[in-house]
């Protein structure tokens, strides 16, 4: 069987324990098919350069630099140095099971119709989701509706075909003041010419909780910021009014009774912040759309 071979675009700014982390865990990949990594700097100075020609002994690396801090400009500006058969989007902060690779690689050759396969986000050190608002989903294809919990980039693993025929939206997620959405945009429009996506929740990609990491203020802002973004997305897509009130006001609250059940009290505290995001990043874009016309 022909191994597959990934390329890995992750951009960076401001993380040095975090990246180093990441690189830590590629270099115990117990996957034999190969692959690189490129590595978007956006840092002001050369606080990395150390670090990447020291991994560099352990796989290839390829070190382009950025400017200004903006992650969609990021991924596009690696894209065309894509030179494996897969592509994945890690973040910065994030880290890979030693198996990562290997259980991607043994999926898409099982399911060679199969243009992706997005994995399971889960926090650094408990077998428990990372990502806020966000119950475990089972096994199965990727489709207009659940590709708004389960998009994040991170977890997204593409053919290079696939990959290479989109980029990410510039105009949306962070170094926006939309703080999300361009990994969300990117799979649907994915989708919307014909991919065919699976969601396998073995495939395990660890990333820090924010409940862990962030204070109550501090959360209330970033979920202010995502709600945006997933509010200016709603209206790219065209949702009609009617949708947008269902997802902005009583999609959020329907993770109620799991948050009571399971005990994550700080998400109930945020979810006014996100109900608010959602609605003035719709109104915005509806806002934008009116003027352009």
């Amino acid at each position: 069987m022909t191994k597959l071979r990934f390329s890995l675009i992750m951009a960076t700014v401001n993380r040095v324990k975090e990246t180093e982390r990441f690189l830590h865990s590629l270099s115990r990949q117990d996957y034999a098919g190969g692959f690189g990594l490129i590595i978007v700097d956006q840092n002001p100075d050369s606080r990395l350069e150390a670090m990447i020609e020291n991994y560099r002994q352990h796989f290839p690396i390829l070190h382009l630099r950025q400017d200004e801090p903006l992650l969609a400009r990021a991924r596009n500006l690696g894209l065309p140095q894509v030179s494996g058969d897969v592509v994945g989007f890690p973040d910065d902060d994030c880290a890979y099971e030693p198996d990562t690779l290997s259980k991607v690689a043994s999926f898409l050759a099982e399911n060679p119709r199969r243009d992706g396969v997005v994995g399971n986000v889960l926090d650094l050190d408990k077998d428990e989701e990372s990502i806020l608002f966000y119950m475990p989903h089972k096994a199965g294809d990727i489709t207009q509706e659940n590709a708004w919990v389960l998009g994040m980039t991170a977890a997204f693993f593409l053919r290079a075909d696939q990959a290479k025929g989109n980029t990410f939206d510039e105009s949306i997620g962070p170094g926006t003041m939309w703080g999300c959405g361009e990994d969300t945009d990117f799979l649907l429009r994915c989708i919307d010419n014909g991919a065919n996506f699976y969601f396998d929740p073995s495939v395990v990609i660890r990333h820090p909780t924010p409940m862990r990491i962030y204070s109550v203020p501090q959360l209330i802002k970033r979920e202010y910021r995502y709600g945006l973004g997933n509010g200016y997305l709603m209206g790219k897509r065209q949702f009609t009014a009617k949708i947008v009130l269902m997802k902005a006001l009583i999609e959020p609250f329907s993770y109620v009774p799991a948050c009571l059940l399971h005990g994550r009290w700080k998400e109930l505290l945020l979810m006014p912040s996100l109900v608010v995001g959602r609605l003035l990043g719709y109104l915005a874009y509806r806002a934008q759309a009116r003027q352009a016309s």
